[in-house]
């Protein structure tokens, strides 16, 4: 029987590498924030009124609040927590692609061949509504829309092309699609095929 892929996770790519691009950015925001504190401390900040005073004016540092080392120690406590966060982001989503594509392709992944059933959508992509469900022979999967995963994720509210009674192919490491296949050829409703 010929299949057609709809996935494929060697020719997909790296497709999560997206998720840990907000901690680049408030890195970059942050750091921007200490450099800037540092050379106001130093006198060397840009003249900005702010209320009517100078942004670089002394009088901006004896402001009531957490003061000068207050603040630096709070931005530095969250710059490192915004690197850690994005470091582990980064090495997460790369390694896990990494791991399912070597599986994939050293064909260490279980294939499972027959009709889906028992074929459930996911209503919403609201956070805590049941995920989109379906069976094929003994695995059943389910799938989320928003989730980040390495694998085929893909829900109806996404055009998944996943629906009760057809006919696929599918090859997965644990719960994780690497690669879907529907037959060209499906079966008449109501019918079971390999």
């Amino acid at each position: 029987m010929d299949y057609t892929t709809v996935f494929d996770l060697s020719t997909q790519g790296w497709r999560t590498w997206p998720f840990f691009l907000p901690g680049v950015f408030i890195s970059a925001v942050v750091w921007m924030f200490l450099r800037y504190h540092q050379a106001m401390r130093g006198g060397r900040a840009p003249s900005i009124p702010v209320d009517g005073r100078l942004a670089g004016s002394d009088s901006m540092l004896r402001e009531p609040g957490l003061g000068y080392s207050g603040t630096r120690i709070f931005l530095w406590f969250i710059f490192a927590f915004v690197i850690f966060w994005t470091v582990f982001a980064f090495g997460k989503t790369l390694n896990s692609y990494l791991t399912l594509k070597s599986a994939l392709a050293d064909g260490k992944a279980t294939v499972v061949t027959g009709v889906v059933v028992d074929y459930q959508p996911q209503r919403d992509q609201m956070r805590g509504t049941p995920p989109e469900h379906f069976c094929v022979e003994y695995k059943c999967f389910d799938l989320r829309s928003m989730d980040v995963r390495t694998g085929f994720n893909e829900t109806r509210l996404d055009g998944s092309p996943i629906r009760e009674g057809l006919l696929v192919r599918l090859a997965y490491v644990g719960d994780t699609i690497v690669k879907l296949e529907i037959a060209k050829q499906q079966p008449p409703a109501g019918t079971s095929a390999k």
